[in-house]
């Protein structure tokens, strides 16, 4: 019996000898991230990337998110309850814990494009392009990271310091102080724009990409919440000075409608410091556009009655109507005053009256005719 063990067992050897090479094939066609990021065509697409994440399109983006809405908007005097709800835990306080979703799904966001950002510096080493392109690249990837940094630090004061790519797992991050978040944006800053390599403003020539002017604009907001935050009152003095060589005898001559339209007709123009601009073709649906415009409307009705359906979650009050003075064209600009539905609605659709249920699109029309801010 042992003998029959023992040359089964040489039998299995033998035949797991024999499969080796098939077993470990040698694919030739495999390309490293670092061969791919190294090429003068695969390190572009690290800063495409960057911007990618502040919101080209749904999903995993920190300006497109239909939390961010609530991160920002819940808890003002500007907006109240609607059909839904805004956020209970923003809006009112009501079970607010370290896990809520909302604050958890833009602190995660942030340091997605934190990561995208510094991954551009941890390939630029071994990248065939010219070291005028890498300086450039990196730069662009610093002023978003800062700009991300600006917007940790003042939702959160303190957040950790992540300062370089993390090429393997790191079990986690100490949290940095308030102060030291504000000295580190404002030397990523200082430092990007004493290197002068970002090109100045594109904006009105419909580029999108950070600019020197994008970099000072950043500064000179951190400098202001600094000053206030830290107490550091030369810090005033310098976000000013920033402040003034960004505007530098620029104008807001633009009508505001024009800013705002819908056909992004007014987006090229020397009042915008920074926009990012995105291909119609990279976005993920092309039928959906950016989310955030169905929530800051109440509820006319749905598909069924010819209406545009609203998430309704964020009505404007009538402190944030009182901000606009009667005859303020920047008010028509913002509210919709009439709808316009394909199809009048049923009022015996509901078994009842327009009048007691709402009234349907007829009278909502009217209702939205006459509304204008207090006098």
């Amino acid at each position: 019996m042992k003998k029959l063990i023992y040359v089964a067992a040489l039998a299995g050897t033998l035949s797991l000898t024999g499969c080796e090479d098939f077993l470990t094939p040698d694919n030739k066609s495999i390309v490293t991230d670092k061969d791919y990021f190294s090429t003068p065509s695969g390190f572009p697409s690290l800063v495409y990337d960057a911007y990618a994440h502040l919101g080209a399109d749904a999903g995993n983006k920190l300006m497109n998110s239909s939390d961010e809405p609530a991160l920002f908007n819940a808890g003002t005097d500007m907006y109240t309850d609607g059909r839904n709800k805004c956020n209970d835990a923003l809006q009112r306080w009501q079970n607010f814990t370290p896990e809520n979703g909302t604050v958890k799904t833009f602190y995660t966001h942030c340091y997605d494009v934190i990561r995208a950002c510094q991954a551009i510096a941890y390939y630029a080493g071994g990248a065939a392009v010219s070291n005028d392109v890498k300086t450039k690249s990196v730069d662009e990837g610093r002023v978003i990271a800062s700009f991300v940094y600006y917007l940790l630090v003042n939702n959160f004061g303190g957040v950790p310091l992540v300062k370089s790519y993390a090429a393997s797992a790191v079990s986690g991050y100490p949290r940095a102080t308030a102060e030291d978040v504000y000295k580190y944006i404002i030397g990523e800053l200082e430092d990007v724009i004493a290197n002068n390599k970002l090109k100045p403003s594109t904006a009105a020539a419909g580029g999108g990409e950070v600019s020197m002017e994008t970099a000072k604009a950043i500064l000179a907001k951190t400098y202001l919440a600094a000053a206030w935050d830290l107490g550091k009152n030369e810090y005033f003095n310098e976000a000013a000075k920033l402040a003034d060589e960004v505007i530098n005898g620029r104008e807001l001559t633009t009508e505001f409608a024009d800013l705002w339209a819908a056909d992004r007709s007014g987006d090229d123009n020397e009042e915008f410091i920074w926009d990012v601009e995105y291909d119609y073709n990279s976005a993920l649906d092309n039928t959906k556009g950016n989310r955030w415009q169905s929530f800051y409307s109440n509820y006319y009705g749905g598909k069924e009655e010819g209406m545009k359906n609203g998430g309704s979650s964020y009505v404007p009050t009538t402190a944030m109507l009182g901000y606009f003075e009667k005859g303020d064209k920047r008010y028509d600009a913002t509210f919709m005053k009439e709808l316009i539905v394909k199809k009048q609605a049923d009022p015996t659709r509901w078994g009842g009256s327009p009048l007691r249920h709402g009234g349907g699109p007829a009278l909502s029309q009217w209702l939205l005719g006459e509304l204008h801010p207090p006098s």
